[in-house]
C-alpha cells in the first residue's frame, strides 16, 4: 500500500510498547478469468511448509517460532456466477521455494489446477512475488480472423469459435466479434436412418451438412463486438452471422445436457442459410431424437435462453428459425423473418419443451403450414407454452396456419399453450389464415389483436378449430378475409369440444358465405360454445 508491502508482521514487546517487524513475505497473483462456480483459491508449496512461519527476523537476527505444519494456503469465497479476475496475496514464511502450484476450487469441492511452477523464488522478509496467470476458460474471445492455435484468452490472441466451443467450461463466456462464421464441427450422436432405426453406439458425421456449432456446455456466447474486438457490444453496429453457407442442416445444435440452475445463453446473432440437403435421418442426442431436416437451430434435451437474435433466409423443411423438443427455452427480443419452410413453420416447439417466448417477432416467412409459430404435440407427450408481446406478421402458408398452427395427434390432448398480448396480423394461408387449432384442448388466446388475415377458399379460411377446445378473452378480430364459409369454424367431429369467448370483438370482417362466427356439430358429437360480453 503506497509503496509498503504488506505482509504478515510480530511483535516484540519491550517495557510495555510493541514494535512490529515483517516476519514473512507475500506471493500475489493477479488471476485473469476465474471461471464461474469457482468456490476458492489454493497455494501450495512442493518443498516447504508454510501454514506456520517456522522463523522472523528482528534485529538482524533470525527468531524461532512454532514449527509449520501444513504446506498449502487456501482461501475459500463464495460461488461466482460468472467468470472474473481476481487477486490473491498469500502470506508465506521467509527462505527460498523451489516449486509451487496454484489451483481453484469448484463448487464440488474439486481443485483444478491453474499454474505450476518449477522455478526457484526466493522470499525475503518485506518481500513480493508478483505472477500474473490466466485460468484456460473463464472468458474466451473469438474473431473471424481468430487462429484455432491461439489460446483465446485475449482479443489479441482470439481463436475460433469452434476451438472456443469445444475448449469452454460449464459457466464460461466467449465474446465473438463481427463477421461470418461457418460451422466446421461434425454432429456426434446415435444415427438414425432413413426408416428411424437409431444406432446402438454413438458416431460422429462425415458428410457437410452435418456440421453445426455445437454448443454442448452451459455456456454463454455473445456476438456483436468489433470485428477486431472491443468492450462495447453492439450487434446492429457489428453484424455476427452464423452461417450454414446453403449447406448445413443444423446451423447451431443445442445440446448442453440440463444442468439444476445452469442454462446456454446466446445473444447479438444472425443464424441465416441453413439448407435441408440430407433429409432422410437424424441423430439421437441426449436421449432426444432430431431429424435432419427439422431446425436451423435445434434445442435439444436442453435449457437455452436467447435474447438479440435474427433468424432470417434458411430454407429448410421443417422450423426454418428453432425447433425445440425436451427442452426448456426463453427467447426474448428475437426476429423470425424471410425464412422458407417447404413443409412446416419457422418456429416450432414440440414435445417435451417448456417455451416462454416474449417481445419478439415473426414476419414475412413461408411454408406450407404454420409459417408463424407451430406448437406440435405427439401422442402421450407433454409440454408447455407462453407466448406474449410477440407479433405474427405477413407471413404465407400454402395450406394451414398462416399465423399459428397448435396441434396436437390425439383429440382432446391438453397442449398448455397461452398466447397473451399479441398481434397476429396480415397473414394468409387457405385455411387458418390467423390461426388454425387442431385437436388441442388446454389453449387461452388473450388480449390478442388479429387483425388484416386473408383465408382461401376453404372453409375457416380466417380461424378454424377443429376438434379443440380454446378460451378467447378480451380479443379483436377486425379486418379478416374469409373467401369461403365464414370467418371463424368451430368445428365438432370427433370429440365433443368448448370454445369460450369472452369480452371479445368481431368488426369489418368480410366472407362469401354464411357469418361471422359458424359451428358445426355432427349428429353424434355437440359443439359447446359460449359467449359473453362480446360484440359483432
Amino acid at each position: 500500500k503506497d509503496g509498503q508491502v504488506m505482509g504478515p508482521m510480530v511483535a516484540a514487546i519491550t517495557d510495555g510498547e510493541a514494535s512490529f517487524t515483517h516476519a514473512g513475505g507475500l506471493f500475489a497473483f493477479d488471476v485473469k478469468n476465474m471461471p464461474a462456480g469457482a468456490t476458492g483459491f489454493r497455494f501450495t508449496a512442493h518443498d516447504k511448509d508454510i501454514t506456520g512461519i517456522t522463523t522472523y527476523q528482528h534485529n538482524n537476527t533470525l527468531q524461532a517460532l512454532d514449527d509449520a505444519d501444513g504446506s498449502y494456503v487456501e482461501m475459500l469465497f463464495d460461488e461466482l456466477a460468472e467468470a472474473k479476475d481476481m487477486k490473491f496475496y498469500m502470506p508465506v514464511p521467509t527462505g527460498n521455494y523451489g516449486s509451487f502450484t496454484i489451483y481453484y476450487r469448484q463448487s464440488d469441492g474439486t481443485y483444478k489446477n491453474i499454474k505450476k511452477s518449477n522455478s526457484t523464488n526466493v522470499i525475503e522478509a518485506a518481500t513480493v512475488k508478483v505472477f500474473t496467470v490466466a485460468v484456460e476458460g473463464g472468458v474466451w474471445y473469438v474473431t473471424e480472423s481468430g487462429s484455432a492455435e491461439s489460446d483465446g484468452l485475449s482479443w489479441a490472441n482470439a481463436t475460433t469459435l469452434s476451438n472456443a466451443l469445444s475448449k469452454a467450461k460449464d459457466g464460461d463466456v466467449i465474446y465473438v466479434g463481427a463477421g461470418t462464421y461457418v460451422p466446421d464441427t461434425f454432429i456426434s450422436g446415435k444415427a438414425i436412418d432413413a426408416e428411424d432405426n437409431v444406432a446402438a453406439e454413438v458416431t460422429t458425421a462425415t458428410e457437410d451438412a452435418h456440421k453445426s456449432f455445437i454448443v454442448d456446455k452451459n455456456v454463454t456466447i455473445i456476438g456483436g463486438y468489433p470485428a477486431a474486438g472491443g468492450s462495447i457490444c453492439d450487434p446492429a453496429a457489428n453484424q455476427t452471422i452464423l452461417s450454414g453457407n446453403d449447406v448445413c442442416n443444423h446451423v447451431v445444435l443445442v445440446a448442453a445436457p440440463k444442468v439444476a440452475g445452469k442454462t446456454v445463453k446466446m445473444s447479438g446473432f444472425t443464424v441465416t442459410k441453413a439448407a435441408s440437403t440430407n433429409v432422410k435421418g437424424g441423430w439421437q442426442i441426449n436421449e432426444t431424437n432430431l431429424e435432419n431436416y427439422t431446425g436451423s437451430m435445434a434445442a435439444v434435451g436442453t435449457e437455452l435462453s436467447l435474447s438479440d437474435m435474427t433468424f432470417t433466409g434458411n430454407k429448410k423443411v421443417n422450423a426454418t428459425g428453432i425447433y425445440g423438443v425436451n427442452s426448456k427455452v426463453d427467447i426474448k427480443n428475437c426476429s423470425f423473418t424471410e425464412n422458407t419452410a417447404s413443409a412446416n413453420g419457422t418456429v416450432w416447439f414440440t414435445d417435451g419443451s417448456e417455451l416462454t417466448f416474449a417481445d419478439s417477432e415473426i414476419s414475412n416467412n413461408t411454408a406450407n403450414n404454420a409459417a408463424g409459430l407451430y406448437l406440435y404435440l405427439s401422442a402421450g407427450a407433454q409440454m408447455t407454452a407462453n407466448v406474449s408481446n410477440v407479433t405474427i406478421t405477413n407471413n404465407t402458408a400454402t395450406t394451414y396456419g398462416g399465423g399459428a398452427y397448435l396441434r396436437t395427434a390425439t383429440a382432446g390432448q391438453t397442449l398448455n399453450a397461452t398466447l397473451d398480448n399479441c398481434v397476429i396480423s396480415n397473414n394468409t394461408s387457405k385455411e387458418g389464415a390467423i390461426m388454425k387449432l387442431l385437436n388441442a384442448s388446454g389453449v387461452t388466446i388473450k388480449n390478442t389483436v388479429m387483425n388484416g388475415n386473408t383465408g382461401g377458399a376453404a372453409m375457416g379460411g380466417v380461424l378454424m378449430s377443429e376438434d379443440a377446445s380454446a378460451t378467447y378473452q378480451n380479443c379483436s378480430f377486425t379486418n379478416n378475409i374469409g373467401k369461403k364459409e365464414a370467418a371463424t369454424i368451430i368445428k365438432a367431429g370427433n370429440i365433443e369440444t368448448t370454445n369460450k369467448f369472452d369480452r371479445c370483438v368481431w368488426k369489418g370482417n368480410t366472407n362469401t358465405s354464411w357469418g361471422t362466427i359458424y359451428v358445426l356439430a355432427s349428429s353424434e358429437y355437440a359443439d359447446n360454445v359460449v359467449i359473453t360480453n362480446s360484440l359483432f
